[in-house]
């Protein structure tokens, strides 16, 4: 470090003391700057990229995925539950009204 650089760090130094401002307070300072711009570039990238379009047709996809399962369960359930009420029973007769059962 020469001679300039070394009067120039005193000179910050002391102008940052008269200011009431010491390591700490400048490394908090440093910290919310670069939370700000942080914050400022992720809100800018999602801006300039097209997230609302990505979004919509992942929901659109599995909106449609769920409402296909779901239809499917109740036409399931519902089928189901007609056969497994249903009993059925055949009576086979000849010409004169007598029951015919062959084994």
């Amino acid at each position: 470090m020469n001679v300039e650089q070394i009067a120039i760090r005193q000179e910050v130094r002391q102008m940052l003391n008269e200011a009431g401002i010491n390591k700490n307070t400048l490394k908090d300072m440093v910290k919310e700057v670069l939370q700000e711009e942080v914050s400022k570039a992720c809100r800018q990238a999602v801006n300039e990229s097209d997230v609302d379009s990505a979004i919509a047709r992942k929901i659109n996809d599995n909106f449609g995925k769920i409402v296909r399962e779901a239809t499917k369960d109740e036409i399931r359930g519902r089928v189901q539950g007609i056969f497994n009420r249903m009993t059925i029973s055949v009576d086979i007769t000849d010409k004169d009204g007598q029951s015919v059962v062959t084994r």
